[in-house]
Formats: C-alpha cells, structure tokens, sequence
C-alpha cells in the first residue's frame, strides 16, 4: 500500500530542516556560515564519549496496512549519551496521530531504549543508523468501540544531524517499528485491526548537546 502524500511530506520536512539550519542564530552567525567554518567547529564534543543529547522532533507519521488510515502528525523527545565516540545509548517517546477521522482518533505512543551508531564524516553531515526495543500504547477514540493495548515492539531508525552551532543539531530522522497485536480486531471507524502491524514515522529533529 502506497504512503499517500509521503513525498509531500518529505519535500517539507527537508526544506524546513534547510530553513531551521539558515535561521537559527549562534552568537550573531548563522548556520550557514557554520557550514563553511572549520572542521573544529562543527560540533566535534557532541560526540565525544560522555556528551549527552536531548532531542525534540516533529513530523509525519502512520501506520501501515491494508485497513489503516492515512496517517498524521506526531511528535516525540528522546534523551542519549555517547558511549564511544560513534556509539550513543539512549530512549525516546513518541505520540503520533496515526489517522483521524471526524472525531474518531487512532493514537500510538512507542517508548524505546535504543542503540545509534553515528558515522563520522568529515563533512557537516553525520549519518545514522539504531535499533531498539520498546513497547507501544495504542488506542482508539471516540469509534464507539474505544480500545486500548500495551504491545511489545521492536525498531530500527536512519537519520541524518547536521550541526548548526556548537551545541545545536538539525536532521531527519525515519523511523520503522513493528508492533505484536494480541488478535484480530474489528473496529468501526478504523476497520480491521491485524495481528502485527508496522509504525512509520519520518520527523525533522532537533537536538542540545551538552
């Protein structure tokens, strides 16, 4: 099943990672010049063992399969802390508006304990790659048949940071996770509910090093 308006999605996400990146303020320079400062600049401590992250992000986020809706917003925070300098340790909660309908909601809040392995370029953008384990709350509102379910999950994300200050990080981060149902389930509004079901997300990031 197609993302509907996906590439929408990821069109705005990326622009507004390029507005946020240009506008943000850093002792009067801006992150565009940033960018063409020395390497030393580039926010070298944020991945130095022992410095710690805190991340807000906001974006796109759905569930997939062949009954489920077309997805929403969602948002999320996330603590971590550089255990080497390429590995960080970490956890995050997320509340995502997977599909509205009316006055009917369909909600899923995953809490992760992750691991991120960040690649270490020389240029100002640092790639990612994490996996994690967690567990999801999900419910149903106002269907007339309102459930609610706390299921296991397991993920895996991808992302990029691009440092815009010394202590400051822009990127995107996209993440998958796949959630065990107990059953079957039927629901009036959001159709039927499958056994396993699979959570996307893709959500600009902003994170304070320290």
């Amino acid at each position: 099943m197609e993302l509907p308006g996906l590439s929408r999605v990821i069109r705005r996400v990326v622009l507004a990672a390029a507005l946020g990146a240009i506008l943000l303020p850093s002792g009067g320079t801006s992150a565009l010049a940033a960018a063409a400062a020395p390497k030393e600049y580039l926010n070298d401590r944020a991945f130095t063992t022992g410095a710690q992250w805190l991340s807000v992000r906001f974006g796109y986020a759905r569930e997939r399969g062949r009954f489920s809706p077309d997805g929403n917003v969602g948002y999320g925070f996330g603590y971590s802390r550089m255990v080497s300098r390429k590995l960080s340790l970490g956890a995050n909660v997320q509340h995502d508006l997977l599909g509205r309908f009316r006055g009917s909601a369909l909600i899923a809040m995953p809490a992760t304990f992750e691991a991120i392995w960040h690649f270490r370029w020389s240029s100002p953008v640092h790639p990612y790659v994490g996996a994690g384990i967690g567990t999801v709350y999900r419910k149903t509102y106002r269907t007339g048949a309102d459930f609610s379910s706390m299921e296991p999950s397991y993920s895996g994300n991808a992302g990029v940071d691009v440092p815009v200050s010394g202590s400051h990080l822009l990127g995107v981060d996209l993440r998958l996770a796949n959630v065990a149902n107990d059953s079957w389930a039927n629901d009036p509004v959001f159709g039927l509910r499958r056994p396993n079901s699979l959570l996307v997300s893709l959500k600009l990031n902003y994170s304070l090093t320290y």
